[in-house]
C-alpha cells in the first residue's frame, strides 16, 4: 500500500513540473521588414559648365517609403560611374525634392558620364545618366604696361598679367632678342615667384639697338607668350667732370666725387646728354650752385655731396646752357 502511495506521488510531481515548465516558453514572433523600397530619382542635364567645373540638380521623385540620409553625384570618364568610384555629395538640399552638386576640378575638353543618387534604408538608388564635355582649358593672358623707360643699356617694363586662365603658371617672365618673335630659347627674364604685376629690368644691351620683347608664361600645356612689343635703346651719353678739392678733406672729397661718378654712370647710361661740367669745392657756399660757365660749386655742408645734388645740378647746367643758345 505504501509503494503505490510513494510510486502516485512521484507521478503527479512529474506531471505538475512538465506542465509549469510549458507554461512559461514565450513563441517567437517574426517581425515584418519595413525597409521598403530603393528611392526613385531623375538626374537632370549638366549646367554651368567650364573647363574644371560643372553644376548638376537630382531630383527626388519618391524616397521609398523610407528616410533618405545621403544625396549626390557619381561621375567619371566612363558610363555609368557608380557610389564606389567618384562622387560628390550634395552641397544644396530643397525641401522640392532637388538637390544640387558642384563638381570641381575635372579636366577641360573631356566627356564627363554623370548620374544623381540617393541612399536609404534599403540601399544606393541611381537616377538616369547624363553625359558632358568641359570646355577647353584657358591660357593665361599677359599684357605689358605702360611704363616702358629705354637707357642705352638697359629696358625697364611694365607686365601685368590680365588673366590668370585655367593652366598652372610655372614660370613667368620676358623674352627679348633683336630679332622678331623672341622666345625662351632666346634670351629670357624668369621671375622667382608667379605675380599678377611685376617690373622687369633688361640689362647689359647694346645703345640705339632695336629690341623685341614679349611677356610668356610656361605652362603644363606649353609655352605661351604675350604681345611682341618693339623698343629701341638710346645713344650712350658723354657725360665728364674734373674736380677742383680746393683743400677739402678726405671724407670730403670722397662723398663728392662717389656723388659726381654715379651721376656720371645715369647720364651716360639713361641719357644722350655730351657735356663736361667743373665741379669746384666751395666751402663758402651754404648748398650747392652751377653757372653757365659749365662751373658747379659744393659747399661744406655734407646733406648736399650726394648723388641726387650732383644730377640735378649738372641738369640745370645743361638747361642754362640750352636757354642761352636759345636766347
Amino acid at each position: 500500500m505504501k509503494k503505490s502511495i510513494d510510486l502516485f506521488l512521484m507521478l503527479l510531481f512529474v506531471i505538475c513540473s512538465c506542465s509549469s515548465g510549458s507554461s512559461s516558453e514565450v513563441a517567437e514572433v517574426e517581425e515584418p521588414d519595413n525597409v521598403g523600397e530603393l528611392a526613385t530619382l531623375k538626374t537632370n542635364e549638366a549646367e554651368e559648365i567650364a573647363a574644371k567645373q560643372a553644376v548638376i540638380w537630382g531630383m527626388l521623385e519618391d524616397n521609398g517609403g523610407s528616410s533618405v540620409f545621403e544625396r549626390g553625384v557619381c561621375y567619371g570618364t566612363t558610363a555609368n560611374p557608380n557610389y564606389e568610384g567618384t562622387k560628390k555629395i550634395a552641397s544644396v538640399t530643397k525641401g522640392s525634392g532637388e538637390f544640387k552638386v558642384e563638381l570641381t576640378n575635372l579636366e577641360g575638353s573631356m566627356v564627363y558620364y554623370a548620374r544623381a543618387y540617393v541612399i536609404n534604408k534599403k540601399g544606393v538608388a541611381y537616377g538616369n545618366q547624363v553625359s558632358f564635355k568641359t570646355a577647353d582649358l584657358a591660357s593665361p593672358l599677359l599684357v605689358l604696361g605702360t611704363i616702358k623707360v629705354a637707357g642705352a643699356h638697359d629696358l625697364f617694363l611694365d607686365v601685368i598679367l590680365k588673366e590668370h586662365g585655367d593652366l598652372a603658371i610655372q614660370e613667368i617672365g620676358l623674352v627679348y632678342n633683336t630679332a622678331t618673335k623672341p622666345t625662351i630659347a632666346d634670351n629670357k627674364i624668369a621671375r622667382s615667384k608667379v605675380e599678377d604685376k611685376f617690373k622687369e629690368r633688361i640689362r647689359n644691351l647694346k645703345p640705339e639697338t632695336l629690341y623685341y620683347v614679349r611677356p610668356y608664361a610656361v605652362t603644363p600645356g606649353g609655352v605661351l607668350y604675350g604681345e611682341e612689343f618693339v623698343i629701341s635703346t638710346i645713344k650712350k651719353g658723354n657725360f665728364t667732370y674734373s674736380f677742383n678739392q680746393n683743400g677739402a678733406d678726405a671724407a670730403t672729397v670722397t662723398r663728392i666725387k662717389a656723388a659726381f661718378d654715379l651721376a656720371t654712370t645715369y647720364y651716360n647710361n639713361f641719357t644722350s646728354i655730351v657735356k663736361h661740367v667743373t665741379v669746384n669745392y666751395s666751402p663758402g657756399t651754404p648748398t650747392a650752385d652751377a653757372n653757365f660757365s659749365g662751373w658747379i660749386n659744393m659747399g661744406a655742408n655734407a646733406s648736399y655731396q650726394k648723388a641726387g645734388t650732383a644730377k640735378r645740378f649738372s641738369l640745370h647746367h645743361e638747361c642754362f646752357n640750352i636757354a642761352r643758345h636759345e636766347s
